[in-house]
């Protein structure tokens, strides 16, 4: 039989500090505060890459630029596809996350 310690649930530990946000009224922890700035930071600068490298594909197949070679072209194109479909999502989407836990 499976047994629950109902003593350690809702505890906080007594050290952690707290501040109250003054939009929501909501208490933030100080370390989930600096998890959700860092991943905020990062993608924001995922999607600024990614964004740059559209740009990249963008002028590239405009045909009056030119501006990459085949194999230079495919491999902004990846990265491109990589930095907007997967890291940009993926820290934004764990930045909201702990925002909202």
């Amino acid at each position: 039989m499976t047994t629950i310690d109902h003593g350690a649930i809702g505890v906080a530990a007594p050290h952690v500090q707290y501040r109250i946000c003054p939009f929501t009224g909501r208490r933030i922890e100080r370390n989930a505060e600096i998890l959700i700035r860092v991943n905020a930071v990062a993608a924001v600068v995922f999607l600024a890459v990614g964004g740059f490298f559209g740009l990249l594909v963008a002028l590239t197949r405009w045909p009056a630029v030119q501006l990459l070679p085949a194999d230079w072209f495919y491999l902004v194109l990846t990265g491109h596809g990589a930095n907007v479909l997967l890291f940009w999502i993926i820290f934004f989407e764990i930045a909201v996350l702990y925002f909202a836990s």
